[in-house]
């Protein structure tokens, strides 16, 4: 493409990318709100304090996510296919079953977790943080649901509003720490954290209820259109969060709390820059479901570049920075976290690998392809848990990062090449 056409395009490329560029700003926002509570915290509390929340945050995330496995993705494929092709009643239909199977499991997980809770069983955290753990679960699998809900009728920028709920509340709360006594802070920022989720869960469910009671008529006779797979999907969802709880919490129990505290903070800027290219490729999942169920792959492959060009100019610059300047980065927290230097450089590398691969693991998963990015994550998966316990105990922090590094790439990458060679051949037989 010259660059007469690239003008000539520009117009039309920009306004077709205008809301998914302001739900990224939005996306943005709370990712820089999440960080900079995590950075109040360290200020206030230091290293340890920070593990113990990173810990709890992270297994409540990981549950509540074990609890959706894949209904999320189901919703937005189902609801945008459905929507495309004029059937409201078929697009609620897939959103209750995948509310009616994501609490049924959700509940459960809360009961087993308030069991543990008085059995004195841990997975690494106090066992009096497991009823905040219960009530956040649940609620956060309502967030998760009901955000899906959005981005498959393209209210994308309202989606990540509310997602962004709870790093927003956090931020608040975290500016608020040096006039407030909490008493034990290990107890005291977890349920804060909770109350946040939960609020933001009931806004999601009551948004997500009003739009679906005004589906009321199919336009056209036909079942449920590429809402299949949800297994897969679920098992790609649980496995990715999986890997990343068990790194936390292997590094926790290994190292002490302190050193996971480092590398939860080293965590956090890999996560801030994952956050914008997971958004930007949450906002394209309805647009891919839609060009598949219209037969429009030019326009799947012309949208799978755009990503790879959006995310390397939003991604590149804001990673080069804080790779060659790490150890001044970190030192602003505090002299204990400048250990995390290398494990910094390593992440931010892992994070660009994801960045210049473009939206192709979405792609993929809207165009029932879940069973090819099933196979590259459990790859991913195995690789990365190998690369972890073969070198942590010998490499320490340096190792955790480091197989971040190694796995990304065979997952990303595999994955980008299995959809562009997919795209070509149905492109060719058009």
């Amino acid at each position: 493409m010259n660059l007469n056409t690239i003008k000539a395009n520009a117009p039309r490329l920009l306004s077709g990318q205008l809301p998914a560029m302001i739900a990224l700003g939005v996306k943005i926002a709370g990712a820089v709100a999440s960080f900079g509570a995590t950075f109040l915290i360290a200020a206030e509390f230091g290293a340890t304090i920070v593990g113990v929340y990173a810990l709890f945050t992270q297994t409540l995330l990981a549950f509540s996510m074990f609890a959706v496995f894949g209904n999320d993705h189901v919703i937005v494929r189902g609801v945008a296919g459905n929507l495309a092709n004029g059937r409201e009643l078929s697009a609620r239909r897939v959103a209750a079953r995948c509310a009616v199977s994501t609490f049924s499991v959700a509940v459960c997980f809360s009961i087993a977790c308030v069991l543990l809770g008085q059995m004195g069983v841990t997975f690494g955290i106090d066992s009096e943080l497991f009823s905040p753990l219960a009530i956040g679960l649940v609620a956060n699998a309502a967030l998760v649901l009901g955000a899906a809900l959005l981005r498959g009728t393209h209210r994308v920028v309202l989606s990540q509003a509310l997602t962004g709920f709870v790093a927003a509340a956090m931020l608040v709360f975290a500016l608020c720490l040096p006039y407030l006594d909490l008493g034990d802070p290990r107890f005291a920022l977890p349920v804060a954290y909770t109350i946040a989720a939960v609020i933001a869960g009931v806004l999601a469910c009551a948004v997500a209820l009003r739009i679906g009671s005004s589906w009321t008529r199919d336009q056209e006779a036909g079942g449920d259109p590429n809402t299949h797979g949800q297994f897969k999907l679920g098992a790609i969802s649980t496995l990715n969060f999986a890997v990343g709880w068990i790194v936390l919490v292997f590094v926790g129990l290994l190292f002490g709390e302190a050193e996971a505290g480092v590398f939860r903070v080293c965590m956090q800027f890999n996560t801030l820059l994952l956050m914008v290219i997971f958004t930007y490729h949450s906002t394209l999942s309805p647009e891919y479901a839609k060009r598949y169920s219209l037969g429009d792959y030019k326009g799947m492959k012309s949208l799978l570049r755009q990503s790879q060009l959006v995310l390397a100019i939003l991604c590149g610059l804001p990673a080069l920075l804080i790779f060659i300047f790490a150890k001044e980065v970190l030192a602003i927290m505090g002299d204990e976290f400048i250990q995390g230097e290398t494990t910094l450089r390593l992440l931010i590398f892992a994070a660009l690998i994801v960045a210049l691969t473009g939206s192709a693991g979405a792609l993929l998963n809207m165009s029932g392809r879940e069973v090819a990015v099933l196979r590259v994550t459990v790859l991913g998966a195995v690789t990365h848990l190998i690369c972890l316990f073969a070198g942590a105990v010998w490499l320490g922090l340096e190792a955790a990062a480091a197989s971040y590094v190694v796995a990304f790439a065979i997952k990303y990458v595999t994955t980008y090449v299995i959809a562009d060679r997919w795209l070509a051949r149905r492109i060719a037989t058009q």
